[in-house]
């Protein structure tokens, strides 16, 4: 999936090392907000619905898993 053609989301759009930094926040215990909050804190203010739109695709592709699915 995400090695298919595709066009990128918006926080990739907004910052790469955002994206990578998402990813590797994702421990099985932290929510997407908490995941956006420690971006927030670290970089700079990011949407709630980019972070959520970026882990969701990687779910799609199977690289994490949403609790509960």
């Amino acid at each position: 999936m995400l090695g298919e053609a595709r066009a990128p989301v918006a926080l990739e759009k907004r910052d790469e090392v955002l994206a990578y930094e998402a990813l590797n926040l994702v421990d099985g215990k932290r929510s997407v907000g908490d995941i956006r909050d420690l971006l927030t804190g670290r970089y700079t203010p990011v949407p709630l619905a980019e972070v959520a739109e970026w882990l969701d695709l990687l779910a799609r592709a199977g690289v994490v898993k949403f609790r509960g699915r």
